[in-house]
């Protein structure tokens, strides 16, 4: 199996060797992370969370070893509206209502430097 991460972000980087060693990374991941979800889902196509995810894991390993500062997650509450600002939801999901469910936490840092949304279910 052959993934495409060609148009992966580097989260932010200027380093052409960084970006194309963390693209490596992404896709070797993901390959071996796809041969155990077919196993389970045959009919699977595209391995769009799974490279979502693998993205999302790579960014925040390579800001909590590049900032010099600790970044830690930050909690979201349940049952309160949805903010865009510090939330965001699945592709196919309305944003209106209230947090019932947190997929993906938010993560940052003490100074503001670095922010990963926090990915929720609203209904």
């Amino acid at each position: 199996m052959d993934t495409d991460v060609s148009n992966t972000p580097a989260a932010g980087s200027t380093n052409p060797s960084m970006e194309a060693l963390r693209k490596q990374e992404v896709k070797y991941t993901v390959d071996a992370l796809s041969k155990m979800v077919y196993l389970v889902y045959s009919n699977v196509d595209k391995l769009v969370k799974t490279i979502e995810l693998c993205d999302k894991a790579f960014d925040l390993a390579i800001a909590m070893f590049g900032f010099e500062c600790d970044i830690s997650p930050i909690s979201a509450r349940l049952g309160v509206p949805f903010d865009d600002e510090t939330m965001t939801t699945p592709q196919k999901w309305n944003p209106a209502g209230t947090v019932t469910l947190i997929i993906f936490p938010a993560f940052g840092d003490s100074s503001n430097t670095f922010h990963m949304k926090a990915k929720v279910w609203c209904r």
